[in-house]
């Protein structure tokens, strides 16, 4: 396969693929040698040694997962007969229990498994939920007919997952991250190619978490209304959704009553729970509703920016636009929640494929290409604090990661901008369709 190097839009992509690898493989590697070959390490040699962004918290018979625990409680009592949204009895509820903010689909899936125990389904989630989102990275690329860049990208993928500190995090953590991650990557996705099997699969992986819909629910809005052919994708994962939202129907009640109170009133009643020292939330720079209402004034202007062109430029702006708007708002919808933390940072693997999607497209100027494909670059070294871009060597400390989420929200606003505004006017490079 010839790339050309920069100039080719495989070439690019390959480089960021290749150096989110190197920073995440390289780093262990040396330290690694380092011990086999000296008694003594230096202290910038242990500076890159992998350590979890959080401190790992037991919670049963040695093992880790205090989030999967939570569920796996919550799920517990659904299985005999308990709603997760009311006062359930002593033994299911952990000791640092936050709100039951997962939907019911994840409650009922997860019941089916408690059987099992804890061990065993911890061991199931973390398997399922890493070869779920490199199968659908795999075959966002496969449809693309870009089979040779799908062992370069898993790699590039596991390697960020297993050897950085927020993907370790993620693991231990007990998170379900990547299955949100997985619905990301099919509904950008959808925007260049429509397999109508990817529509339920993406419906189905975004409603194991309810803060799927930060990114989604915008993502769809706008899609709609610069292009309906390519929004019929994204609508339909909503619609999905919805449905499997009303199979629950005699739980929404109560578990509405927890999202509205926890998102979007300020209420005390949940902030005593967990402590937000190491949280990305926006709310802990900003005043409370000022950090709420960043999305929302930023697609407000993309979307008035959209609309000053007829509907054909509109479909193409948005187009050319699309890759660095759905970064912008994977950041500002990390930063939009309540309680959220840098473990979020493995969603945005979720574009990787989507990254080669854009440039193959070919919407734009090559130059503006080679830009939002290095700061992505450097973006995702940031959010999985890839060495030397962690706390205690470039960065200042662990509070200051929600600066960066906020900054870097700014920059791929004005990234989308600008690209809706050096969009082609050939109309040969948009002969791409759903």
């Amino acid at each position: 396969m010839k790339l050309h190097g920069w100039r080719s839009p495989k070439g690019l992509y390959l480089c960021c693929c290749n150096t989110i690898a190197a920073m995440a493989l390289i780093p262990p590697l040396i330290v690694l040698c380092y011990g086999i070959l000296s008694s003594e390490t230096p202290a910038v040699v242990q500076n890159m040694w992998v350590f979890p962004y959080y401190e790992p918290t037991i919670v049963e018979d040695g093992m880790v997962g205090p989030d999967l625990y939570q569920r796996f409680l919550s799920s517990a009592a659904w299985a005999d007969g308990f709603s997760p949204y009311k006062d359930v009895p002593a033994k299911y509820i952990f000791a640092r229990q936050n709100a039951p903010f997962y939907p019911p689909v994840t409650y009922w899936m997860y019941s089916k498994l408690v059987p099992l125990g804890y061990r065993v389904v911890y061991a199931v989630h973390m398997v399922v939920k890493i070869v779920v989102f490199l199968a659908v990275v795999g075959w966002v690329l496969w449809v693309a007919r870009a089979k040779p860049l799908i062992p370069p990208t898993v790699f590039a993928i596991l390697s960020c997952i297993l050897l950085s500190p927020v993907g370790k995090s993620e693991i231990l953590q007990g998170q379900f991250e990547l299955f949100v991650a997985a619905a990301y990557a099919l509904v950008y996705a959808m925007l260049f190619y429509r397999p109508r099997v990817w529509v339920p699969v993406a419906g189905f992986l975004a409603s194991i978490k309810v803060s799927s819909l930060t990114f989604i629910a915008p993502f769809s809005l706008v899609v709609l209304l610069a292009d309906r052919r390519r929004s019929v994708g994204a609508v339909s994962v909503l619609a999905v959704m919805l449905g499997i939202l009303v199979l629950f129907f005699p739980y929404l009640l109560d578990f509405s009553r927890h999202i509205v109170a926890h998102e979007f009133v300020r209420t005390e009643l949940y902030y005593d729970r967990v402590p937000y020292s190491y949280g990305i939330s926006f709310f802990q720079i900003l005043p409370y509703y000022v950090g709420k209402g960043i999305i929302l004034l930023s697609v407000a202007i993309v979307l008035i920016v959209l609309c000053r062109g007829d509907s054909r430029h509109r479909a193409e702006a948005f187009l050319a636009a699309s890759f660095p708007f759905a970064v912008m708002l994977m950041l500002e919808g990390a930063g939009f929640g309540t309680r959220s933390y840098a473990y979020k940072g493995v969603t945005f693997l979720a574009l990787l494929p989507g990254l080669y999607l854009w440039l193959e497209a070919k919407l734009i100027p090559t130059w503006f290409q080679r830009l939002v494909t290095v700061l992505f670059t450097v973006l995702i070294a940031c959010l999985l604090n890839l060495y030397p871009l962690r706390p205690s060597v470039l960065l200042g400390n662990r509070t200051d990661l929600v600066w960066v989420y906020l900054y870097a929200s700014g920059l791929f606003f004005v990234l989308t901008l600008m690209a809706m505004r050096l969009r082609s006017d050939d109309d040969s490079t948009y002969s791409r369709n759903p």
